[in-house]
């Protein structure tokens, strides 16, 4: 690491150890994030599915190094490259705080979000459906069981407000 205007001292020393502290931060979440990447098995989504032979596209990121790319064979470029605007973020800063606490910045600008209009017509795109067998019947045990708890509830008021009239009598204030 340089060191600015030949500083030398504590100063300069802070300044790498900082820079060594950020850019260990920094490796270790790019590789936890690669990790979580890399899959033994084809990924699959609990609420899409989507079932098609894929082609190379455009890659993403930066000019400098770009990402590879594939999209579905049936679904065209623009309405792929409108797909990804809708869903990947705008922009990932990572800034490093030259300061006493050794900080590591990373500011992140979403995307402006998945409209319908962004979702391109795909014959090979499916519901996943319900993760429940029944979800009209686990709606109407809820139902019930809030009814229940609602009128438990009322019992043990009620229950509660005569034994205070029986212990208090006509002193009660809680009217």
């Amino acid at each position: 690491v340089a060191k600015e205007g030949g500083a030398d001292g504590p100063e300069a020393d802070h300044v790498q150890r900082f820079v060594l502290l950020a850019g260990r931060s920094l490796l270790l979440d790019l590789i936890a994030l690669e990790a979580l990447l890399v899959t033994d098995q084809r990924p699959s989504s609990s609420v899409v599915h989507l079932r098609t032979a894929m082609v190379d596209t455009a890659a993403s990121g930066s000019v400098t190094a770009p990402a590879w790319a594939t999209r579905p064979a049936s679904i065209d470029a623009g309405s792929w490259s409108v797909l990804q605007d809708a869903l990947l973020p705008q922009r990932i800063a990572v800034s490093l705080c030259d300061c006493d606490l050794d900080l590591l910045d990373v500011r992140f600008v979403a995307a402006s979000g998945l409209q319908s209009s962004d979702l391109p017509s795909h014959d090979s795109i499916s519901s996943a459906g319900s993760f429940l067998g029944m979800p009209g019947l686990v709606t109407l045990l809820g139902v019930v069981m809030l009814g229940a708890g609602a009128g438990l509830e009322h019992r043990r008021r009620s229950e509660a407000e005569r034994l205070a009239e029986r212990i208090l009598g006509d002193l009660h204030f809680w009217d």
